[in-house]
């Protein structure tokens, strides 16, 4: 038969049928546990693997980057790559941050649906298609920011601009810090595409400023070897800036960083806004580094949990157990951080009929796995290895002592796994079960991940 090529209306319902599919499948997942919301204990009855964020150490960390971005003058634009989440992106809004960044157009699309504004979109957008999508973003979403490191992206943004009326949108120039991820290659080439978005620029267009990010940096462990290579990067970035500047291109926003370099970038003072996306969280990545200069841990030299982290853990119905690196022991002792452990995947044992060994319910498609295994949070001794089984089970191994100390996970009973990287483990689920009370043992909220899966 000759093939048909589908109507516009033909894949608009085929559209909306998916959506509304996909927002059904959302809806009942979310009523599984509503009935659980307040009751004491009720975390322990959650369908597993469940994301699960701890609410009070969630806010105080909010609070802790707040805090620290004021005391040092920076403007705070975190980053929602890590939560993906219009709730907990309102709460860092409301606790003093100027906006958001998202990695994708798809997560600010998401984000924005929410009512979020001033986002920033990290990476450049490229294609007919998205550019489209953009100047519409633009026109809705107030303050809409996004990075260009071509020549070639500002004229396409600039005739989609025009045509979507009342749009307005800054452009920022992504400069490379040696990644060859994305961003212009020199200073030279950041002037010239400055030059571009200037030319460019109207009532829907402006040229705001230059973007920084050095990734493969954030995860140094050693703050001193940290700073170090921020200090290198950051002289180039001030001789690009230098340049902008000569050029008469000033760049009013400089911004980049993140949850490893906020310390760094506060003391070398030449970025004005950070990014920090995972100090909402914390993951194994973070944790096995030293985020401050200050070993004591926060800015005041002290506990960040507090008191507060203490009894929740002497009143915890298992024993919760020191967070650390499961693949090998750590080389030095851990190092204390400015924030807390919030976000955790709590799974089941479903098989228990080998010695010193349990399974869980929790593999490739509940636990992120491009940086190791889940280091144990609680149910389960310190030194107990995970494997990956497979998409839906992983092997528990308990050190040799482990039984005399009667710390056995048993048949049924429940462990909870700090997440290897927190912000592809969090793209893995539909929902956050908020936890809070005694020891964080009961629910009391359910917050849908709006972002998840939007990668377009």
């Amino acid at each position: 038969d000759e093939f048909v090529m589908p109507s516009v209306l033909q894949l608009l319902l085929s559209f909306l049928t998916l959506m509304r599919t996909t927002s059904l499948q959302c809806q009942r997942m979310a009523s599984l546990h509503a009935n659980l919301i307040g009751k004491p204990g009720s975390r322990a009855l959650l369908n597993t693997p469940a994301l699960v964020v701890s609410l009070p150490k969630l806010d105080r960390n909010i609070q802790r980057m707040s805090d620290f971005a004021a005391t040092h003058k920076l403007r705070l634009r975190p980053h929602s790559k890590t939560h993906k989440s219009v709730e907990i992106s309102k709460r860092q809004i409301a606790a003093g941050a100027c906006g958001v960044c998202c990695a994708k157009l798809g997560e600010a699309e998401a984000l924005s649906e929410g009512g979020i504004e001033n986002i920033l979109i990290t990476s450049p957008v490229v294609g007919a298609g998205a550019i489209a999508r953009l100047a519409s973003l633009a026109r809705k979403c107030t303050g809409l920011m996004a990075v260009v490191d071509h020549p070639c992206s500002v004229d396409a943004i600039q005739a989609a601009m025009r045509a979507e009326e009342g749009a307005a949108l800054t452009l920022l120039v992504d400069i490379d810090p040696g990644m060859r991820r994305t961003g212009v290659a020199s200073a030279q080439a950041a002037v010239e595409l400055a030059q571009k978005i200037e030319a460019a620029s109207g009532p829907f267009l402006t040229y705001g400023g230059v973007q920084f990010y050095c990734g493969v940096s954030q995860h140094i462990q050693e703050y001193a070897a940290r700073r170090a290579a921020f200090e290198e990067k950051d002289a180039y970035l001030s001789t690009t800036l230098a340049e902008l500047a000569r050029a008469g291109l000033p760049a009013r926003l400089v911004t980049g960083g993140g949850t490893g370099s906020h310390a760094v970038d506060a003391e070398l003072g030449v970025l004005t806004e950070i990014q920090p996306g995972s100090y909402v969280f914390m993951d194994r990545q973070y944790n096995d580094c030293e985020l401050s200069p200050l070993r004591g841990g926060n800015d005041d030299g002290e506990d960040p949990a507090g008191e507060a982290s203490t009894a929740a853990a002497s009143a915890s119905s298992v024993e919760l157990l020191p967070q650390s690196s499961l693949d090998s022991p750590p080389a030095s002792p851990p190092f204390s951080s400015p924030f807390e452990t919030s976000l955790f995947v709590d799974v089941r044992v479903i098989s228990a009929n080998h010695p010193g060994c349990v399974t869980v319910d929790a593999g490739l498609k509940a636990l992120s796995s491009e940086d190791g295994v889940p280091p144990v949070s609680a149910g389960a001794p310190l030194q107990s290895t995970f494997r990956f089984m497979g998409d839906e089970h992983g092997i528990l191994t308990f050190p040799e002592d482990a039984d005399a100390a009667g710390t056995y996970p048993g048949h049924g009973d429940v462990v909870s796994f700090v997440a290897p990287h927190c912000d592809p483990t969090v793209n893995l689920y539909d929902y956050y079960h908020l936890v809070a009370g005694e020891g964080d043992r009961t629910l009391v909220d359910i917050w849908p991940i709006q972002g998840r899966g939007r990668c377009q």
